[in-house]
């Protein structure tokens, strides 16, 4: 089985480390989600510990778009997290299906981690030889939103979702696509981002139903709306 870390902090990685080979895992590690994002379909992990504190922004865009099974199989998600994760935040991560969270890496931080692993007897607890932990170790089982109808062009309805990295500043995008026509899209970010005039995007994630496609796109029009012309890539 193969974990992917997501982490920059050293100290967290090497920790970590530790636990999932003593649970039998192959590990990659990336230290920029958005090169994990990119490469999740090649590297096809059957668990994915990230960091949360590092990448509070990102991580619902990961877990949101590793649940469509891309990399062949749907992974099982863990977030390290601060210890201020709100209320809300974990509210969240229910709903996305985490398996569970955890806020340091001392021994207390590690041994949560284990019963994080051990919670259901699956596949993704690895060879850890922990008792089957309560559920105050993670979160219960939930299972994701099920398939929507096929897409029809306005039907917002349908499970449409758009992500990319501006090449402006690096930074990943993300946001609710308001309507699509199969060529134009009008997009909503999730945060107040700036756009010039002749943006140009190469290698965009585009998300219809369970298809997920990489595409270009070219901004159109800005204010007062945000549209984008979709090209196949």
């Amino acid at each position: 089985m193969k974990a992917l870390i997501i982490a920059d902090d050293a100290n967290a990685i090497e920790r970590f480390s530790a636990v999932l080979n003593a649970a039998g895992y192959e590990l990659i590690v990336y230290r920029w989600l958005i090169k994990a994002l990119d490469n999740i379909e090649e590297i096809a992990p059957h668990l994915i510990l990230v960091s949360a504190k590092e990448y509070p922004r990102h991580w619902k865009t990961l877990a949101s778009y590793v649940a469509s099974g891309i990399g062949g199989i749907i992974p099982q998600v863990i977030l390290y997290t601060d210890k201020s994760f709100s209320e809300e935040e974990n509210k969240k991560a229910m709903e996305l299906g985490i398996r569970g969270t955890f806020s340091s890496y001392d021994v207390d931080g590690l041994d949560r981690l284990r019963k994080i692993l051990s919670k259901e007897d699956d596949i993704y607890m690895g060879k850890l030889d922990e008792p089957v932990a309560d559920s105050s170790s993670g979160f219960p089982e939930s299972s994701m939103p099920a398939a929507h109808m096929p897409y029809a062009a306005h039907d917002i309805s349908s499970d449409i979702s758009f992500i990319f990295i501006n090449p402006e500043n690096s930074q990943l995008v993300t946001g609710k696509v308001l309507s699509y026509s199969g060529e134009k899209l009008e997009f909503e970010p999730s945060f107040k981002e700036h756009f010039s005039a002749d943006l140009k995007i190469h290698s965009a994630m585009l998300k219809i139903n369970s298809e997920i496609k990489k595409v270009n796109a070219v901004l159109l029009q800005k204010e007062p709306k945000i549209i984008f012309s979709i090209l196949s890539e």
